[in-house]
């Protein structure tokens, strides 16, 4: 182990959780004397939201470093990012304020109507950057703004735990709303795993994902991490567990560290994307080994959701009627249950993605999902098209679009995902969509092995015959050195049955693969 991270892990040994009374409460664990307090720069008699409990201390307002321990910090900051196994992004609405977003909890800002329209901010932007070079592992947001994905952070690497704006199949949940399955268990082994958590923009209030948070702050105490970092301009009810204390603006903090580590923010994309690509999904949006689908997002082409979306589980009112039970009144209008089909709109570019209409609902699909896709990284895609042209690819990675091939796969993947939501009914757990696809790949390699097997078998045997044909030609073996000589030279040129050329172990084994090959 390094000896600058044992001697971190030494110290947060050492420093127990910090009371709210004690002043390295405005600090962090990792210091060993402390610095001088933060300025109030906005005071509050108020809860930091209205809507959640805290402890009685617990304010809105607002506090910031000063100069010389901020640089202090930016050093320490640094340091745990360097020394990071891996580091993990918790964020709330807090780094999307610079973007005109607004947040839930009481601030000093000004009220904006800023939402979809919204660019990354330096803090998004920055983050992007770090995860290009390898130092950060995954993001787990609360926001639904889709701002680090607009920076050019990848989908793959980025739990929506409270649903997006632009991803359909996970809509925003309600409070009384249910996480999708997949991002709870994605999230959860973030949170046991993470070796420094980098808490941004969020009052850590109590909520399920406040977890990502507290349990690395806990294996700090017993020297199995580096523990988190919260970075906000109000105290939160956790501040005393944390590593590192800062009170500063995100984009401040980040602008600061980057350049300590001489990374450069990324510049925001601006491109517009292809509306058609090719994709390792089949037929209901799960990742397959084989089958490959042209997923086209021209204006008006019929689509529908993945059928593992989460519209029943957001509880989202205008949503329900999608896969529901009957029908739905919103808003005054009564709306049919739906399987979750619509049609592609316009591509919007102030806002980064198509327009769809899914069962009469306007919704948003990111510009860098059909990225994503062709990618294949993810278990399932958002939107599929409606009889989408497939292919199934073959030994030598061709595309065969014969419909009884891609057929006959498509009933193979599905009678293996139908097992898997057996076994996952049965244990209770939840087993990842797209392992049908992966069991029918390792189904497939060991069709493929038995066959090379058979193939060996076959091939040790004429390998024989081919010893044995070499000793009627007068090829022997040395048996002191194991080497070969030739005892006869009077065969016949051009009788094949006379052959001059000594042949060595290597020629012998060529020999019998082509022969167990052409039988």
């Amino acid at each position: 182990m390094d000896s600058k991270k044992a001697e971190i892990l030494d110290q947060l040994c050492k420093q127990e959780f910090i009371g709210h009374g004690n002043p390295s409460f405005f600090h962090g664990r990792i210091y060993k004397s402390v610095p001088p307090l933060p300025e109030v720069k906005w005071e509050c008699s108020y809860k930091p939201r209205g809507d959640l409990e805290g402890p009685e201390w617990l304010t809105g307002t607002e506090y910031s470093d000063t100069e010389s321990v901020f640089k202090d910090k930016i050093k320490k900051l640094a340091r745990l990012v360097r020394l990071s196994e891996k580091t993990v992004i918790y964020s709330g609405a807090g780094i999307s304020v610079a973007a005109g977003i607004n947040q839930a909890a009481r601030s000093s800002g000004t009220f904006s109507d800023i939402s979809t329209d919204a660019d990354p901010t330096i803090t998004h932007r920055a983050i992007t950057a770090l995860k290009e070079n390898g130092m950060v592992d995954c993001w787990i947001q609360q926001n639904h703004d889709g701002l680090p994905q607009k920076a050019g952070y990848p989908q793959e690497d980025i739990f929506e735990i409270h649903g997006s704006w632009y991803d359909p199949s996970n809509p925003v949940v309600c409070y009384d709303g249910i996480m999708r399955g997949d991002l709870f268990s994605r999230m959860k082994r973030a949170s046991d795993s993470a070796d420094l958590v980098l808490v941004l923009g969020t009052s850590l209030s109590g909520l399920n994902s406040d977890q990502v948070a507290i349990n690395p702050a806990k294996r700090s105490c017993e020297g199995k991490s580096l523990g988190t970092v919260i970075v906000n301009l109000q105290q939160t009810a956790k501040d005393g567990e944390a590593t590192l204390r800062l009170f500063s603006e995100t984009d401040q903090v980040f602008t600061a560290l980057l350049e300590n580590l001489g990374i450069p923010i990324k510049e925001n994309i601006t491109e517009v994307p292809d509306n058609c690509v090719f994709v390792p999904y089949n037929a209901n949006g799960k990742r397959s080994g084989k089958l490959r689908m042209y997923l086209d997002l021209t204006e008006g082409q019929k689509i529908r959701l993945n059928p593992d979306h989460n519209c029943q589980g957001s509880r989202q009112p205008k949503l329900l009627h999608i896969f529901g039970k009957g029908a739905q009144d919103y808003q005054e209008v009564i709306r049919k249950p739906g399987p979750g089909n619509g049609y592609v709109g316009k591509y919007l570019s102030t806002l980064s993605a198509w327009e769809l209409q899914i069962e009469g609902v306007p919704m948003l699909l990111g510009r860098w999902w059909l990225q994503v896709a062709e990618r294949g990284k993810l278990d399932s895609i958002p939107v599929i098209n409606i009889d989408p042209v497939m292919g199934c690819e073959d030994e030598e990675g061709s595309c065969d679009f014969d419909v009884d091939v891609v057929a006959s796969r498509m009933i193979m993947e599905k009678e293996l995902e139908n097992e898997r939501e057996k076994k996952s009914a049965v244990s209770g757990m939840l087993i990842a969509p797209g392992t049908a696809a992966s069991e029918a790949q390792l189904e497939e390699i060991q069709i493929e092995k038995d066959k090379i097997d058979a193939l060996m078998e076959k091939t040790l045997k004429n390998m024989e015959k081919t010893r044995s044909l070499a000793r009627t030609l007068g090829v022997t073996e040395n048996e002191d050195d194991g080497s070969q000589s030739n005892l006869k030279d009077e065969h016949k040129p051009g009788d094949e049955s006379n052959i001059k050329q000594q042949m060595t172990e290597d020629e012998q084994l060529a020999y019998a693969l082509q022969l167990s090959m052409d039988d």
